[in-house]
């Protein structure tokens, strides 16, 4: 009998304590609504901003990792040029980007002329150097933008 007696004052006082802190809240004990207006105000500013920051931050890298595969080893048989090449694409697809896409097929085309004529990498590599650094030049600029 005196467990069940102290069982119904506890659920008693418990229940009196939760009404108590919810009518402390509607009584003006809790956050004023226009400061709670403001934090949500700015936590959503503060939340766009990073969303922001981090798709920037995405396409620099996305930038990043095409340059790096475009400054890599060139293959050397027609096969390998092919899957080579297919990436290329793949990797300006992500990016959408027409300047780096024209300028990318306008170095392509290049490229495969002079090897078509005969000419080594080393020689290719020197015939187009100019246009290897407006690409690189291009890229760069594009993630220090995106960055900055």
């Amino acid at each position: 009998m005196k467990a069940k007696l102290l069982i119904g004052m506890a659920v008693v006082l418990v229940s009196s304590l939760a009404l108590v802190g919810c009518t402390g809240m509607e009584s003006g004990l809790g956050v004023p609504q226009k400061e709670h207006d403001e934090v949500v105000a700015a936590r959503d500013a503060l939340q766009r901003e990073y969303y922001w920051l981090q798709y920037r931050t995405e396409r620099a890298a996305a930038y990043a990792k095409f340059m790096d595969f475009y400054m890599g080893e060139r293959p050397e048989t027609e096969e390998e040029m092919q899957a080579w090449d297919a990436e290329a694409q793949s990797k300006l697809q992500v990016l959408n980007d027409t300047e780096l896409s024209a300028l990318y097929q306008q170095l392509d085309q290049a490229y495969t002329d002079l090897r078509a004529q005969g000419h080594t990498e080393d020689e290719i590599t020197a015939e187009l150097m100019n246009e290897y650094i407006a690409l690189f030049n291009l890229v760069m600029g594009k993630i220090v933008k995106l960055l900055g």
